[in-house]
């Protein structure tokens, strides 16, 4: 089974020792499935970094999607932390 292929790249982001910016967009592609296996505290730390990422420019387009898809998989995990409180 296909499982956390992209488990570098999220960790890297996750501990800031790099950025999503400077990721190659095949990276970034390869990582978007994992983002699944991620707890919303880890997302967090994937997307607070980002905050201020903005562009349209298509050579983004990996890294929108993949923003893209965090924000989903944060919104579709926090309401299950709040009703159990945290």
């Amino acid at each position: 089974a296909r499982r956390m292929l992209g488990r570098t790249l999220l960790i890297r982001l996750m501990r800031n020792e790099a950025e999503l910016k400077s990721c190659m967009e095949n990276d970034v592609a390869a990582a978007q499935s994992d983002l699944r296996f991620l707890t919303a505290e880890q997302l967090l730390l994937l997307r607070v970094p980002t905050l201020s990422f903005a562009t349209e420019a298509g050579s983004h387009s990996a890294r929108i999607s993949f923003l893209e898809a965090v924000d989903r998989q944060l919104f579709s995990k926090l309401p299950g932390r709040c009703r159990r409180g945290g």
